[in-house]
């Protein structure tokens, strides 16, 4: 009789509190409009973290890193690079 191997979960840790943490923001953050680039910016310390000429690398940048955008002021009309 063959049996199937299932990998063994590590003893303490139950599969919705795993699932809690991994789906946690790590960082809260800020997009927006800083002269001619758009910025990241930690909440609430307004530090600003990552800086490019786009908004949507950054927008991924941030989904990458589990940071939560709670505020976006860059609107969807700005005229940028790509635009064009």
């Amino acid at each position: 009789m063959v049996r199937a191997i299932r990998p063994r979960r590590k003893a303490g840790l139950r599969r919705k509190a795993v699932d809690s943490v991994l789906a946690r923001p790590k960082r809260l953050v800020t997009l927006r409009r800083d002269a001619d680039d758009f910025v990241v910016a930690f909440y609430p310390e307004d530090l600003v973290a990552l800086r490019h000429s786009e908004a949507e690398p950054l927008r991924k940048m941030c989904a990458f890193l589990r940071w939560k955008i709670i505020s976006d002021s860059s609107g969807a009309d700005d005229k940028t690079i790509s635009a064009f």
